[in-house]
């Protein structure tokens, strides 16, 4: 399920070892090498960056106009954009640096009369740097979720959890019957506060680290992210005690995860989900679903932060 997901990150992985910038055209080469979409092109990269060589800005024109298919996604071009404008303000500010401390050894040295006007201007560029590494960072997240949502339309990018559209095989298990099954809804508590309050880009950076949740502790699941705040687990052969208790450790793991503000690093406070478990009792998904959904309702309406059967 996180394949494509990692593949992606892989492909920004290969620009920065290869030293070349992160533009679109780079990116969709890339991504086609990492995911051995064509064989030839892997080993003309192969063969030019055999014993310790990277591939060159001409070398990876020649191969783009080649092998890369345009054109390539609009959210991605604008992501690729954004990354060069970021790289270049990073360079500048590291110069900016540079030269700062530059300054400061030569008034050590007594070359210079001594003050805090240097150390001041490269405290100031300390954090610059720190602000634009977190700028690229969530960028670089963001592109890898355009790409995502381009080369794997099954799963949700923001998540990788599984779409309805696409959970036909997982729900065929339910309506065949052939083998008992349990049902796990969860959803976050409070989301909508969290959007309200701190933005929708950490309500979404929740509902990510809440999905990883889940798939760490279903780990031979597919997780389906069926509505916007409520994801469900089918787990067959598992009985209803087992599967609550691997609910409860998904809401022991995001109660204990701290959320911060990408910004200032500030806590955003306590995140807790609240589950149902159900177990099949021959009915078909759409009467699982709803008394999943009711038991999920009850669990909210006592406090949240708990796991209803």
């Amino acid at each position: 399920m996180q394949v494509m997901f990692e593949r992606a990150r892989d492909a920004l992985a290969f620009l920065e070892h290869q030293r070349l910038e992160p533009t679109v055209p780079h990116y969709g080469l890339a991504l086609i090498h990492v995911t051995g979409g064509n064989a030839a092109l892997s080993r003309e990269i192969a063969g030019l960056i055999g014993d310790g060589f990277r591939l060159t800005a001409t070398d990876a024109a020649r191969m783009i106009a080649r092998y890369v298919p345009l054109p390539v996604p609009t959210g991605i071009a604008d992501h690729a954009e954004r990354l060069g404008s970021l790289a270049d303000e990073a360079r500048a500010v590291t110069r900016t640096a540079g030269a700062n401390v530059g300054e400061l050894v030569r008034e050590a040295q007594g070359a210079l009369p001594s003050g805090d006007g240097a150390a001041q201007r490269l405290a100031a560029a300390e954090n610059e740097l720190a602000m634009l590494r977190r700028q690229f960072e969530t960028l670089k997240k963001a592109m890898v979720a355009d790409v995502r949502r381009a080369i794997d339309p099954e799963h949700d990018p923001l998540t990788s959890a599984l779409k309805p559209a696409f959970a036909g095989h997982v729900l065929d298990q339910i309506d065949k019957h052939d083998r008992r099954h349990v049902i796990v809804m969860l959803s976050i508590d409070g989301l909508v506060e969290i959007n309200r309050e701190f933005g929708t880009s950490v309500g979404d950076n929740v509902l990510n680290g809440f999905a990883a949740k889940i798939q760490k502790q279903f780990p031979e699941q597919e997780v389906i992210r069926w509505a916007g705040n409520e994801f469900i687990v089918v787990v067959p052969d598992r009985t209803i005690t087992a599967v609550r208790s691997q609910a409860e450790d998904v809401l022991s793991l995001l109660e204990s995860r701290k959320f911060k503000l990408a910004e200032t690093g500030e806590w955003i406070g306590t995140v807790t989900a609240s589950g149902a478990v159900v177990m099949d009792q021959g009915d078909d998904f759409p009467a699982m679903l709803g008394r999943a959904r009711e038991t999920l309702a009850g669990a909210v309406a006592a406090g949240g932060n708990r796991v209803a059967v």
